[in-house]
């Protein structure tokens, strides 16, 4: 059996990566920084999230793994 499982490449080496729960219509901290962006959710697929900033009011496309992993990212920077 092969193990599917997805990492990050950071500072400290590789981490597994995050899920949290995304949903379309919802606005979420994104980002990998100590000041995240906040986007707003247009659409979400298996696959793909597609959001717009709200600072350069552009719409961007990422896949959902990476999407859902950087807002945990910022969950904890905004908590903090």
């Amino acid at each position: 059996m092969i193990n599917m499982t997805r990492a990050a490449l950071t500072a400290s080496g590789l981490v597994q990566t995050r899920n949290a729960p995304v949903h379309a219509g919802h606005g979420y901290y994104f980002g990998g920084s100590s000041s995240p962006s906040f986007v707003l959710v247009l659409a979400v697929t298996d696959d793909y999230v597609t959001y717009c900033d709200a600072y350069r009011l552009e719409s961007r496309r990422e896949q959902r793994w990476i999407f859902e992993d950087l807002v945990r990212t910022a969950q904890g920077t905004v908590a903090s």
